[in-house]
């Protein structure tokens, strides 16, 4: 059974010869740590990559992929390297060497890698343009967007403009958490991960739904990382809260319920329990293998854990290969 993993990150090749060279990386200081981690300081932001597996070349990288029995990657740019603070000429200038050279990586390897782009997301015109070079030059499937735009919610009208264009071209969107906004009350015990990237994809997947935009982009291929944080297992509040308030109702046709089946999932849920419960609030067939390759929270052995958990192998197929194969041959 070949296994696809949609969910997997660079760290860019330019970036990292900008560091051997002693040079910044679009606006931003590269520092590594003794431990190999690589932190990136760009103005008041600075982000830490977790593991020094960032650093392999591509050529390498599929060593480390035969190792976790994966077959083919969708590569993304670390959403912590999102140029969506940017000024826009030096966020589009960035974008285009990413794109760039994950479609070379591509071209090298189609056999082993697929890629996903990024784009300057907070200018609609200079987006889509790129969105459009990507899918119809690059060949590339899609792209990855954050959870927010320069710590704004995702209910605005440019990016409705942006995901309305990604939809015309079939575009595979990977929502990822970005720069977690809860930072105040989650310093101890790395609970910006544990808590606030999952509560950063519930709140990002929240504001597509309440904001009417799913209504508007009803052939939208978005896939929510960490099998939609908390959003499956919430539900039931938040209708609950549409058949109560105004504010929660007002732009919306159905349920939030019904919006659950647009949105696609990772596997990334750390629980057995977890995913069995995805599957049932979703369905198996909105469900995609993904590792989070190479970050520490990531899952190293994704086949070895479907095949130890109570999955049928029915679903574990859809799971690690036909959803995604479906989507991606569409593209």
């Amino acid at each position: 059974m070949k296994v696809i993993d949609i969910h997997s990150h660079i760290l860019p090749a330019s970036l990292r010869n900008a560091y051997t060279n002693g040079k910044d990386w679009f606006g931003s200081k590269v520092e590594r740590t003794k431990e190999g981690r690589t932190i990136l300081t760009t103005g008041k932001r600075k982000n830490v990559m977790s593991t020094p597996e960032y650093w392999v070349p591509y050529k390498d990288r599929i060593m480390l992929m035969d190792e976790a029995e994966v077959d083919v990657q969708l590569l993304s740019l670390n959403p912590q390297l999102l140029r969506d603070s940017d000024p826009i000429e030096v966020a589009a200038e960035a974008c285009v060497a990413i794109n760039d050279e994950i479609a070379e990586a591509v071209r090298l390897r189609p056999d082993r890698y697929q890629g996903l782009g990024t784009i300057p997301i907070k200018d609609p015109e200079s987006s889509i343009l790129e969105l459009n070079r990507l899918m119809n030059e690059l060949h590339l499937k899609g792209i990855i967007i954050g959870s927010h735009i320069d710590h704004q919610n995702l209910n605005h009208d440019h990016l409705l403009e942006i995901l309305k264009e990604a939809e015309k071209l079939g575009a595979f969107i990977l929502l990822h958490p970005l720069s977690t906004r809860a930072n105040a009350i989650m310093g101890d015990y790395h609970l910006i991960n544990l808590i606030g990237n999952p509560m950063e994809t519930t709140t990002a997947a929240a504001n597509l739904i309440f904001s009417g935009f799913m209504d508007k982009l009803p052939k939208i291929k978005i896939c929510l990382s960490h099998a939609g944080g908390y959003l499956p297992f919430a539900i039931g509040r938040f209708d609950h809260a549409y058949s109560t308030r105004e504010d929660v109702n007002e732009r919306l046709v159905k349920k939030p319920s019904e919006y659950l089946s647009q949105f696609y999932y990772d596997t990334i849920t750390h629980s057995d329990v977890g995913l069995n419960q995805v599957i049932d609030i979703v369905g198996s067939d909105r469900i995609l293998l993904g590792t989070d390759f190479p970050a520490d929270m990531g899952v190293k052995k994704p086949l070895q854990w479907l095949k130890n958990t109570n999955i049928s192998n029915a679903n574990i197929e859809r799971l690690c290969y036909k959803n995604a194969q479906n989507i991606l041959s569409e593209i």
